[in-house]
């Protein structure tokens, strides 16, 4: 027999997968009605976009948070000299290596 919590899982899997569905079939029509994908893409992210914030700007759950939020110049010093060496350099190889790979994109092709 499930759990209640796996069984509330389930549902909303289920649920989530037919809205996925009605989505594309609403933005599919809206686009067949416009005549152009471009601007139901707008109207369709925008939407969404307006209802987010609305729904975030006035619910006050949103607002309090779950768990205290300790910002990373609070964590860094309780970290071992080898730990923050770390996370600097993955923070450099993060920013430079994509950096990197956009400038050698020109010349890669004459390789």
């Amino acid at each position: 027999m499930p759990k209640k919590s796996h069984q509330r899982l389930d549902i909303l899997a289920t649920v989530s997968g037919v809205m996925i569905a009605l989505q594309a079939r609403a933005n599919g029509e809206l686009s067949h009605r416009l005549g152009n994908g471009v601007e139901a893409a707008l109207i369709s992210f925008g939407s969404g976009l307006i209802i987010i914030a609305l729904i975030a700007l006035f619910s006050p759950a949103i607002k309090t948070p779950r768990y205290p939020l300790v910002t990373l110049p609070l964590l860094l010093p309780a970290l071992p000299m080898w730990a923050r060496s770390a996370f600097a350099m993955k923070l450099l190889a993060n920013s430079v290596m994509p950096l990197m790979a956009i400038l050698n994109t020109p010349f890669s092709v004459f390789l």
